[in-house]
């Protein structure tokens, strides 16, 4: 969902966050959404007693990290992953996607604008380099209004659009993909391992797997990030985390910057 970014320079002083959501009056759900974020249907993640079990690693092993009373009208909680340092919401706290479109439809992203398609070379640019000419691609993610095909298109590229509230075409799932592009979306996702096992699959073999998304670090006071305060962000990433997928996922990981990080799909020799 990289069409985000646009808003940083509307409001960002005023409510703290990286995109300038104008953020809606909302009451979180006491019991588990029965439609979580960024899916279209209901999360299979459990919970292990009183904490919530990773939605990406499965491990028990998690603990609260912080507890928020004042940025969002209910309080929020955040675990972190003792096993694979994913930091999550649990699933009963996250938007439906009727809340989440509410705050996407405020964006005026345009895909013309020269600092947008800057801003998503950050991670077009080393896919480019990773991939042979006249390649397939998708942009899983995408939002309203991508940039990726001007990008791609540029170079012969062909580039399919996937979202689950604007383009939500599951035929997408049927076709394979010489690359596929997750700009700002990860932190979105209630279900990360279903959704990465979920791209992998339809990624042919020598293809690549672009994932854009800010990761957490230990210099990072969590409490005050910028990048959590926002109330679509549920999953946050670190080194460590991106090293969990790509053993999930069999991958070849290249980090190319503390946003962006390439997953290969090596053949099998």
């Amino acid at each position: 969902m990289a069409w985000y970014w646009l808003c940083l320079h509307r409001i960002r002083p005023k409510i703290g966050n990286p995109y300038g959501f104008c953020f809606a009056s909302r009451t979180f759900p006491k019991t588990r959404s029965k439609f979580p974020s960024f899916v279209a249907e209901p999360s299979s993640i459990p919970f292990s007693g009183d904490f919530p079990v990773c939605p990406l690693c499965l491990s028990t092993d998690t603990k609260p990290i912080c507890h928020d009373t004042k940025r969002f009208e209910s309080p929020r909680e955040y675990f972190r992953c003792l096993s694979c340092d994913l930091i999550f919401v649990p699933p009963d706290q996250h938007l439906t996607p009727k809340e989440e479109k509410l705050r996407y439809d405020q964006h005026e992203n345009d895909p013309s604008d020269p600092r947008y398609r800057t801003f998503l070379r950050k991670l077009a640019d080393p896919v480019l380099n990773a991939i042979p000419p006249d390649s397939c691609g998708l942009d899983f993610g995408c939002g309203p209004g991508s940039a990726m095909p001007r990008l791609f298109g540029h170079d012969g590229h062909r580039i399919r659009l996937y979202d689950p509230l604007y383009f939500p075409d599951q035929t997408a799932f049927q076709e394979t993909y010489d690359f596929i592009v997750c700009s700002e979306t990860a932190e979105h996702l209630s279900d990360p391992r279903r959704e990465f096992l979920r791209c992998w699959g339809i990624l042919k073999e020598g293809g690549v797997f672009g994932l854009m998304t800010l990761r957490h670090d230990p210099s990072i006071d969590f409490d005050h990030w910028h990048y959590r305060m926002d109330d679509t962000h549920v999953c946050f990433y670190s080194d460590r985390t991106i090293h969990t997928i790509a053993r999930l996922l069999k991958a070849t990981v290249q980090i190319v910057s503390n946003r962006v990080v390439l997953f290969h799909k090596v053949s099998p020799v």
